[in-house]
C-alpha cells in the first residue's frame, strides 16, 4: 500500500505542472463560452487517449462499440505479462493491424523513443528557463539585478544531486512537499484571480477567429503533463496588481522549488531509454560512471544558459512530440489494433472516431508548431 501511494504521489507531480496556469490565456483567446465547451472537448479527448492505450473497452461504457480487450490491456493478456511499455504497445498494435500499419511496425520503437527523448529534453531545458526567469523576477526586487542565466547555474548543483536518485521511492517525500507547493501556490493565484473579477458583460463570449488556434494548442498543452512555459516562455505566469506583493512573489519561489525537486521525474524517462536501451549494451568499463554521468543531466542546463532562449526552439519539438505521442499515436494505435477485432458493423465507427481524434492532434500538432515559429520570429525580429 505505501508503495502504491508513493506511485501516486510521484505520478501526480508530473500531471500537476505548471501548465495550468495558461489556463486564463486559452479562455483569453476563445471567449467564455467557446472556452467552456471547447475544454471539455480537449479534456475529454486528452484523457480518452489515455484510456486507449491502457484500459479495457469496458471501463468506458460510453463506448459500447469497442471491443472488451483493447491496446495495451489486450496486448498484456496476450504476451501473459502484468506490463507493457508505450513503445511496445505501439509496435504490438501496428504489428497486428492492417498492411500498411504492418510495414510501419518495425520504425515504431526507434520513432517512439526518439519523439520521447527529444521532447522531454525539451521539457527540462525549459523548466531550467523558467526556473532561471522567476528566481531573477523574485530577486531582482531587492538586489541588484543579475543575468537570469546565473540563476540557472545557482540551481545547477541541486539539480545534479536530486537526479542521482536512482529509486522513485526515496523520491515520495519531495513529491510530497512538491505537490504541496503547487497546490498552495495554485490556491493563490487563484485568489488574485478572483480579486475583482470582472462581469461576464465585459468579457467577450466569443474571441477571435484568428485565436482559435492558438486556444487549442494551450488547452491541450495545459492539460497534458507538461509545463506551459514551452509555449509561453512565463507570458502565462501570474498576473497580479503588485509585483512586490510577498503572497504574489512566493507562487514564484513554491514553483521553482516544486520543479527543482522533482526534476528527476522529468529526466528519468530519458535515462532509462537511453541507458537501458543502448548504452547498457555497450559500456563495459566504468558503467556506474557512465550512468551517473547520464543520470544528472548536466546537458540539460547547458543548453539553457549557453542560449537563454533556446526554449524557443524547444517549444517547437515539444509540439510536435506532444501532439503525436499524447493524441495521434494513441488513436492510430487503436485503430491498427481493433482492426481484425471489432464487429464488421462497428468497424466503420471505430475508424471514424480514431480518425476525428487523429485530425485533433494533427490540429494541436499545427497550431503548436505555427505559435511556437511566430514566437521565434517575433523575437528574432525584435534582436
Amino acid at each position: 500500500m505505501g508503495r502504491n501511494w508513493g506511485t501516486l504521489f510521484n505520478f501526480v507531480k508530473c500531471v500537476l505542472g505548471t501548465g495550468i496556469l495558461a489556463m486564463p490565456n486559452a479562455f483569453y483567446y476563445s471567449g467564455y463560452a467557446i472556452g467552456i465547451s471547447g475544454m471539455v472537448l480537449v479534456s475529454f479527448v486528452v484523457i480518452y487517449c489515455k484510456h486507449m492505450l491502457t484500459l479495457p473497452a469496458k471501463s468506458l461504457p460510453m463506448l459500447r462499440f469497442c471491443p472488451q480487450l483493447k491496446c495495451s490491456y489486450y496486448h498484456c493478456k496476450k504476451k501473459k505479462v502484468p506490463l507493457l511499455t508505450f513503445e511496445d504497445t505501439v509496435v504490438a498494435a501496428f504489428g497486428e493491424g492492417p498492411l500498411p500499419f504492418k510495414k510501419c511496425a518495425p520504425y515504431m520503437r526507434s520513432a517512439v523513443r526518439v519523439t520521447i527523448c527529444v521532447y522531454m529534453t525539451g521539457v527540462l531545458v525549459v523548466y531550467t528557463v523558467f526556473i532561471g526567469a522567476n528566481l531573477k523576477a523574485v530577486c531582482s526586487e531587492y538586489v541588484e539585478e543579475i543575468d537570469e542565466r546565473l540563476y540557472m547555474l545557482m540551481a545547477l548543483p541541486v539539480i545534479i544531486l536530486i537526479n542521482c536518485v536512482r529509486d522513485l521511492k526515496f523520491l515520495v517525500p519531495f513529491s510530497v512537499v512538491a505537490n504541496t507547493l503547487a497546490i498552495v501556490s495554485l490556491g493563490i493565484v487563484l485568489y488574485y484571480v478572483f480579486v475583482d473579477l470582472d462581469t461576464l458583460d465585459r468579457i467577450d463570449p466569443v474571441g477571435e477567429l484568428a485565436n482559435m488556434p492558438l486556444f487549442f494548442a494551450t488547452a491541450v498543452f495545459a492539460l497534458e503533463p507538461v509545463t506551459y512555459v514551452s509555449f509561453y516562455n512565463n507570458q502565462a505566469a501570474v498576473e497580479v496588481k503588485s509585483v512586490e506583493a510577498l503572497l504574489a512573489q512566493s507562487v514564484r519561489i513554491m514553483q521553482c522549488l516544486a520543479i527543482v525537486v522533482t526534476h528527476v521525474l522529468h529526466n528519468i524517462v530519458t535515462v532509462n531509454i537511453v541507458w537501458d536501451n543502448y548504452l547498457a549494451k555497450i559500456i563495459k568499463r566504468y558503467r556506474l560512471l557512465v550512468e551517473y554521468t547520464i543520470r544528472i543531466g548536466p546537458s540539460n542546463v547547458c543548453l539553457a544558459v549557453a542560449v537563454p532562449k533556446l526554449d524557443l526552439f524547444i517549444s517547437l519539438l515539444g509540439a510536435l512530440g506532444l501532439s503525436l505521442l499524447g493524441i495521434v499515436l494513441p488513436a492510430l494505435v487503436e485503430m491498427s489494433d481493433q482492426w481484425y477485432l471489432v464487429d464488421r458493423s462497428h468497424l466503420p465507427a471505430m475508424v471514424a472516431k480514431n480518425l476525428f481524434i487523429a485530425l485533433l492532434g494533427l490540429l494541436a500538432l499545427i497550431t503548436g508548431t505555427y505559435s511556437s515559429l511566430l514566437k521565434i520570429v517575433n523575437y528574432f525580429q525584435g534582436l
